[in-house]
């Protein structure tokens, strides 16, 4: 869905296809990410206690075995968003194939599933709720060009390795957070935190990024004048255009405050 982020080396003939674990752990990743911020909630928040639920479910008596593998149909679905306060659950249904050598280890894993179905459920359940709007949705970038154009959202872009230092920053930033582009360009998003910051939420995002992976936090944050509020910020990897193999070149924030600043 465009609610997610992915690598650009991995579309193959318009479709998102991922190789090995690795991969299909950060795509994991990303999609627990875009089912959160329905809720605006975040993948790491100390003080919710209550987080997105999802389960999959195969049906044993559709499975389908060959001499190569096996086959058969699943449904991801979510199961509290509307105990969170969104208009209904989400689903995706799909199918999928294993292939094993002959020592019976998994050589091949194959999940198929239609994305727009899922997104277009993702607008219903948001639309109407108790939560936001349609337009609360954020499309996630996923190059450095679509991340730089012009939003009305808050977005910095940080290097793509510890420190993470920040190498962009929009108005609608600047605005938010009282710093110029040039104050911030080069600093790290330390000078966003202060006394209230909570350090353990900030520190499972940052392990996050450091290994490639979309995530989220809701985090107390300050701006230039020490004044703080509630910033629920969404964290996606970003490539670039020009890179064919689709390694990672930077990381990008959304930040939506929460509240009034105070």
């Amino acid at each position: 869905t465009p609610y997610r982020s992915f690598r650009t080396g991995d579309v193959v003939s318009n479709r998102c296809v991922l190789m090995g674990i690795p991969d299909i752990i950060q795509d994991a990743s990303s999609l627990l990410v875009s089912l959160a911020a329905l809720c605006k909630t975040g993948v790491h928040d100390a003080e919710r206690k209550i987080k997105v639920q999802v389960r999959f479910a195969i049906d044993d008596e559709a499975l389908h075995f060959s001499e190569e593998g096996l086959m058969c149909p699943f449904e991801m679905k979510t199961v509290n968003l509307e105990a969170l306060g969104l208009r209904t659950e989400v689903s995706k249904n799909g199918c999928l194939r294993a292939q094993f050598n002959e020592e019976g280890r998994l050589k091949h894993l194959e999940l198929c599933f239609d994305p727009i179905s899922f997104w277009r459920q993702m607008q219903q359940a948001n639309t109407g709720s108790q939560i936001s709007s349609i337009d609360d949705l954020l499309l996630a970038p996923n190059t450095l060009e679509q991340a730089l154009s012009h939003s009305k959202e808050a977005r910095v872009v940080t290097e793509a390795a510890r420190p993470f230092r920040i190498t962009h920053v929009n108005s609608a930033w600047t605005d938010l957070c009282g710093f110029t582009q040039e104050e911030a360009c080069g600093q790290t998003l330390r000078c966003l935190q202060g006394e209230d910051t909570d350090g353990n939420t900030v520190a499972q995002l940052v392990e996050d990024c450091n290994d490639g992976k979309a995530t989220s936090m809701e985090v107390t944050n300050y701006d230039k004048e020490g004044k703080k509020f509630r910033n629920f910020l969404q964290v996606y990897p970003l490539t670039s255009e020009e890179s064919s193999s689709g390694e990672i070149s930077h990381m990008l924030g959304v930040l939506k405050p929460l509240g009034p600043k105070h």
